[in-house]
This record gives C-alpha cells, sequence and structure tokens, in this order.
C-alpha cells in the first residue's frame, strides 16, 4: 500500500474519525485509506501533515472526550513531531495487541510524554473532574493523550481492541457491546464489506 499526502481539497473531503472509544485510539485513526478511482488498490492518507490540522483535529478530539479546557493549548512544531512519533509507536503497539504477537514494542515514547506531568483533581460546586497538567502547571494536550493511552493499556480488557474487519479500513477501535463480537468501526465499513462479499459470491455462482 502506499502513502500520499493529500491536497487541501482532499483532505476537505475526508473527515476525523471519532469511534475508537478511546482518545489514543482516535489518534492512531488519523491514518486513513481511500481507494484510488477505477483501482481495487487504496492509498493510505495522514490526515495530519501540519500543525494547523493538528490543531483542527484536537479541537474536534476534545469535543468529543469532553477536554473543553484543553482547547486553547498551544501545539509546537515540537509538539507535532512528538505526536507523530507517539501516534506510530501506539499503532504498533495496538496492532502487536490485536494480532496476539508473542512480544509486545517497546513504550519509550508513550513513557517520555507520560513523563511531562500529570492529572489533579478538581471539585467545583457538585461536580468533580480532573485535568492533565505539564510540570508547569499548564494544560498539556500530548500528556491528555498518553494518560488516555495508558488507562487502556493498564485498566481495560485489551481483548476488546480490534481492527476493522474491512480489509480497507485502517481504523482502530475498543469494543463496548456486551457481546465483544463487534467486527466493523462503523456502519459503513459493515455494509461495504458486505456488499462486496455478496458481489464475490455472485461471480462465483456465475
Amino acid at each position: 500500500m502506499s502513502t500520499e499526502t493529500m491536497t487541501e481539497n482532499e483532505l476537505s473531503k475526508l473527515e476525523f474519525l471519532f469511534i475508537g472509544g478511546n482518545l489514543a485510539i482516535n489518534l492512531v485513526n488519523t491514518w486513513r485509506n481511500r481507494r484510488i478511482p477505477g483501482s481495487r488498490q487504496a492509498v493510505r492518507f495522514d490526515l495530519l501533515q501540519d500543525v494547523s490540522q493538528v490543531e483542527l483535529w484536537w479541537r474536534k478530539a476534545c469535543a468529543q472526550h469532553g477536554l473543553s479546557t484543553y482547547e486553547g493549548f498551544v501545539w509546537t512544531e515540537g509538539d507535532f513531531g512528538l505526536l507523530l512519533g507517539l501516534r506510530a509507536e501506539l499503532r504498533s503497539l495496538f496492532e502487536a495487541i490485536i494480532g496476539k504477537r508473542a512480544e509486545l514494542p517497546q513504550t519509550q515514547l508513550l513513557n517520555r510524554v507520560l513523563a511531562r506531568g500529570s492529572f489533579v483533581v478538581r471539585a467545583e460546586g457538585t461536580s468533580v473532574s480532573r485535568e492533565y497538567l505539564s510540570r508547569e502547571g499548564r494544560p498539556d494536550g500530548l500528556l491528555a493523550i498518553a494518560l488516555a493511552a495508558a488507562e487502556l493499556l493498564a485498566e481495560r480488557d485489551l481483548s476488546r481492541l480490534h481492527d476493522c474487519q474491512n480489509e480497507r479500513c485502517l481504523a482502530l477501535f475498543y469494543d463496548t457491546t456486551k457481546s465483544g463480537t463487534r467486527h466493523w468501526c462503523r456502519p459503513e465499513c459493515m455494509n461495504r464489506a458486505r456488499a462486496r462479499e455478496n458481489y464475490r459470491r455472485s461471480k462465483e455462482g456465475a
């Protein structure tokens, strides 16, 4: 599978996915596949190609995960580079877990980001919340993502971490269904996969 950059027009046609059930998984899902017109091949696209795209994704991620405190976090070029490295490390780790590999990849970058700070608990009126702060006491978006990953890895049932069974989809997700038998990241992928299977069977029958 080839990897390509996208024009601004192409980027506008691909929406960010927030179907992973976890902030760290949703970061990993900023890699997308797109079918080449007139071909069975797919091209991998990176939705986070510069800081402005990260800022857009981050605002939407904050809204999805109730992290309004962090919407104003300023992404620097240095943080952007760390984010891409963390995304690659988490993708490799999540895929190893899903594939039940005998040995998991190391988590040096995840631990490096976790060392940037911690979270504090705040009680205001009748509500209690927690904030992820750097050692300087400022909201830290990278730290929030790393802590979401740590919570997933250390406290959740990792047998429910899956990849979409649509072979043309790169998305990962955490299965929260009672039966634990979810196969697709979203209904669109289920419908496309079933349509391809029906087409294959009709061709074989013919």
